[in-house]
């Protein structure tokens, strides 16, 4: 072992003979230099992936949150159609004097929806019986409704 040697350079092409100290600073240094890249690579690799499955979980929600809103507008304008409907086919009146054959014209309109309904009626010779059939159309869909009317006294 030699002691008490003067600090050599630390650099390339130097064959000046290093002390322990040196080394050990030099380590340390060069340590800290790779700890420091390595936590920072670690940090950016995890923060981005953190970001990118934020980014697509918060996309997949959006979506399913988006198709969501769709639907509940398709329900809503359909119930809207069914209250045109209902008004429409409300508004439908038949003669109910005995022997009578009438048809009947009615239209509705709820919340910016339209309907309209066509029917016949028709009441017997005697009063007791009365039948009715109607056609109605709202949104570019058809429905139709039938009932009859039995006089028991």
């Amino acid at each position: 072992m030699i002691d008490n040697l003067a600090e050599g350079r630390i650099e390339s092409g130097s064959k000046e003979a290093v002390t322990g100290g040196q080394l050990h600073d030099y380590t340390d240094q060069q340590m800290k230099l790779v700890l420091d890249d390595a936590k920072k690579y670690t940090d950016d690799q995890v923060s981005s992936l953190v970001n990118n499955g934020v980014n697509e979980a918060k996309s997949y929600t959006d979506i399913k949150f988006e198709t969501l809103n769709y639907a509940i507008e398709d329900v809503r304008k359909e119930a809207r159609q069914a209250a045109a409907i209902g008004l429409a086919v409300s508004n439908l009146r038949y003669y109910d004097i005995p022997g009578s054959v009438s048809v009947s014209f009615g239209s509705g309109l709820w919340r910016s929806q339209s309907a309209f309904a066509i029917g016949a009626g028709y009441t017997s010779e005697d009063g007791n019986i009365r039948s009715n059939v109607s056609i109605t159309s709202a949104g570019g869909h058809w429905g139709v409704g039938a009932g009859i009317t039995l006089r028991l006294r």
